[in-house]
This record gives structure tokens, C-alpha cells and sequence, in this order.
């Protein structure tokens, strides 16, 4: 804890650099965040940041004044006003630290904060989503994805376990979880297919020689566990594959690894769970709540038998066509890049047959349109890289459309 500053003297403040590195010991996001404010305090005051700090602290600066600067300079960035006020508050903690005086008070007044405000359009997937997304990905990212999904924990939760956590021998099975926020260890029950899927896992990893007490570990480092940002990355791969990847009006991904939790939540919601009850599984019973509410084991167990059909993904379906579905998905994305509106040729071929086309017709079809842009026949194009396109051009082909690969479709000019 900071010890106490005599703010006249000026003998006991505390070093600039102690203060920087103790805020920002808590953690790589924190680290970078210090960083950034520093950054945007030397932008506002003109001077390095330790210059900075100590005109502040003696007067020199108006606190109130580099705050407001400061908010104006962040804002220019569009963040969401939870990590606004994220910043500031580092901000403010490293300026009283210093030994500034900045009364609350006065600080409200002056300081007008921007209301809060959604600005992610996030969703939860649906299951033929989640089937699609799962049938791209290798086993142990099925597994993961799929263990998420069906447990509603939270991703650093679900990286941090260990195989010892599992006791999918039990009636019904379930995981041992450590909740983020606040370390109490509570009991998640997990699905017969998720259990299924964590031993092939198992087995596979095996037969790999893989052996590591983490239950997702790190490759190259089994002593450690998966990194979250990696887990991140494989999953955006995914939803790109299968032509997923949707964006909302700030950019985000619709579709990112907390929807999971949403899916998990109102799985549970349309299965007649009780609230208390999913926030108990969730990690979202805390204080008075958690004193107050305590089930027992079969009480639990009931409420599980009425959530677990609605958070099996498979179901009855056949995993080749689930697999076939995310194929057929890939490949209409695929088209679209070559400039091929796979929606357009359906229509076009529906009105003309008179009929709906089958999945199997629907490919034939873009199959075909991918084929004469790739050999040039029917209305000929093809695909070049740009090293080789000022020779087409010379040879009386134009440039067609640029695709997001960077690659350039070109036609023959007639």
C-alpha cells in the first residue's frame, strides 16, 4: 500500500518509476494500458511524462486541467466508456500516488464523463452455427470450443484447468472449476458428447506423447497452459472457414468466444433452469447470495437433467453432415471472393427450374461459375498475382476485381 505523502515538502514522494511499476505489475493488459496513458499524458502536456507527473504534484500544471485533456485526447480513439473510465482511473491513481492533490469532489465537477452505452452488437450462436464452427476444427479446438459452449465458463477459467479437474466417471460427469472473479471452486456438469470429445482428446494427445498436468497445453511448453490470445486466434479462424466472421456497426465480431457463454445461459433459460441456479454454474453467485442459496446435490442434478438435451450440439445429426454444411458454406464464401453472388445464381436457377435447388445442384452450379473464371472459358477471366499482371495487360486482358487475398481477377477484353 502507498504510504502517506507530505505534499508541501515535496521529500516523500514516491519514485516516479515505483509508482509505474507497481500499477503496472498486475499483468500484461494492465503493463500495456500504464504505457498508453503515459503515452497520451506526454501528448497533452508537451513534456516527458516524468516531467510531467512532478509539475503536476508541485503546481506547475493544473491536474484538473491535464484530466480533462487527457479525456478529450482518449475519446478521439472511440472506446467504449468502461475502458474510458479504465484509463482515467490509472491516470488518477498514478497522480495521487505522485503525491497530486485531486479532490473527488471538485474532480466530479469538472469532469464530465460520456454516458454508457452499448456498442457491441455481440449474439449467441445457435447450434446449427455452433456445428459448423466445430466441424473445421481440429480435435483439441473441438474439444475446447465445444467444453466452452456446453459449461458456460469463462475462456481463462476453461484454459487454466487441469486434468485432475475432470470426473467424467461420475453420475453425471463434471469439472472442477476455479471462478475468475473470485476463486471459489464450484462444480460444472458437462454433456455425455462433451465428455465423449474430452477423451478422444485425451486419448489422441496420448498416443502424441504429449504429457503436461494442463489440460490445454501450451505447444512447444506443456508445462504451461494454452495462451488466451492464441485460443482467440483459432477460433476467428474458425468462423472465418465457414464464412461466419460478421461484423457489428463498431467493428466487433458478432460472433466471439463469450457468446459461448451467452449460448450456455439461454440454453439453460429455455430449458426452465432457475436463474439462481445458471449464475450458481456460471460463477455469478457471490456474497449474500452464495450465504442464502445453497441446493443440494440432487436438487442440482434435477435441474441438470432438464438442461442437458438443450445444450447437446449434435443431437441426432451425422458429424459428415454437419461436416458437409460447413463445406458448402466455405465454398459459397470462397465464390463471393471471385466475385461470384452465390445468392443470385439460386435465385436465378430456382426461377428458371421452377423449383428449390438442392445443396448438391446449388454446388454443381458455382462450381461451374468458379471453373470459367478459372479457365478463362464462357465469359473468360482469371486469377493472377500483381508480379505477373503488366504482362496480361499487354496481352489485351483488364483488370477485373481485386480479391481480399490481394490476388486480381482479370477478363479478356473483346
Amino acid at each position: 500500500m502507498a504510504r502517506r505523502i507530505n505534499r508541501r515538502t515535496g521529500s516523500s514522494y514516491l519514485n516516479i518509476d515505483s509508482i509505474v511499476e507497481s500499477i503496472a505489475s498486475t499483468g500484461d493488459r494492465r503493463i500495456y494500458a500504464v504505457r498508453k496513458v503515459l503515452r497520451i499524458l506526454e501528448d497533452v502536456t508537451g513534456k516527458r511524462y516524468k516531467e510531467a507527473i512532478e509539475d503536476i504534484v508541485k503546481g506547475r500544471i493544473d491536474a484538473y486541467e491535464t484530466i480533462r485533456g487527457f479525456l478529450a485526447k482518449i475519446q478521439e480513439e472511440n472506446l467504449a466508456p468502461k475502458t474510458l473510465k479504465f484509463y482515467l482511473h490509472l491516470l488518477i491513481r498514478m497522480l495521487r500516488m505522485a503525491g497530486a492533490e485531486i479532490r473527488s469532489d471538485i474532480l466530479r465537477y469538472r469532469i464530465m464523463l460520456p454516458p454508457a452505452k452499448a456498442v457491441r452488437a455481440d449474439r449467441a450462436p445457435t447450434i446449427d452455427e455452433l456445428r459448423k464452427i466445430l466441424s473445421v476444427m481440429g480435435l483439441r479446438n473441438k474439444a475446447l470450443f465445444l467444453m466452452l459452449a456446453s459449461t458456460g465458463m469463462r475462456l481463462i477459467e476453461c484454459l487454466q484447468l487441469k486434468v485432475s479437474d475432470l470426473h467424467m466417471e461420475s453420475d453425471p460427469p463434471y469439472v472442477d472449476v476455479r471462478t475468475a472473479k473470485t476463486g471459489i471452486m464450484r462444480k460444472v456438469y458437462l454433456t455425455k458428447e462433451c465428455v465423449d470429445t474430452l477423451r478422444e482428446y485425451l486419448s489422441d494427445r496420448e498416443r502424441k506423447g504429449v504429457r503436461s498436468e494442463w489440460l490445454w497445453p501450451r505447444k512447444g511448453d506443456p508445462d504451461k497452459f494454452l495462451r488466451k490470445i492464441h485460443a482467440q486466434q483459432y477460433w476467428y479462424s474458425a468462423i472465418k472457414k465457414v464464412g461466419m466472421d460478421y461484423r457489428d456497426s463498431s467493428g466487433g465480431h458478432q460472433l466471439h468466444i463469450h457468446s459461448l457463454r451467452k449460448f450456455y445461459r439461454t440454453q439453460l433459460e429455455r430449458a426452465g433452469v432457475s436463474r439462481t441456479t445458471i449464475s450458481l454454474w456460471m460463477g455469478q453467485v457471490t456474497g449474500l447470495d452464495l450465504s442464502y442459496f445453497r441446493p443440494s446435490e440432487p436438487e442440482l442434478i434435477e435441474e441438470w437433467k432438464k438442461a442437458e438435451p438443450f445444450l447437446t450440439i449434435y443431437k441426432a445429426e451425422s458429424p459428415e453432415k454437419i461436416k458437409n454444411e460447413a463445406v458448402i458454406e466455405a465454398i459459397r464464401r470462397f465464390a463471393a471472393m471471385m466475385g461470384i453472388d452465390p445468392m443470385r445464381i439460386r435465385i436465378e436457377k430456382e426461377r428458371e427450374l421452377g423449383r428449390k435447388l438442392t445443396e448438391e445442384e446449388e454446388l454443381k452450379i458455382i462450381e461451374n461459375e468458379m471453373k470459367k473464371i478459372r479457365e478463362g472459358s464462357g465469359d473468360p477471366k482469371k486469377i493472377v498475382r500483381e508480379e505477373d499482371l503488366e504482362r496480361y495487360l499487354r496481352e489485351g486482358w483488364d483488370i477485373y476485381t481485386i480479391l481480399p487475398s490481394g490476388k486480381i481477377v482479370i477478363k479478356r477484353v473483346v
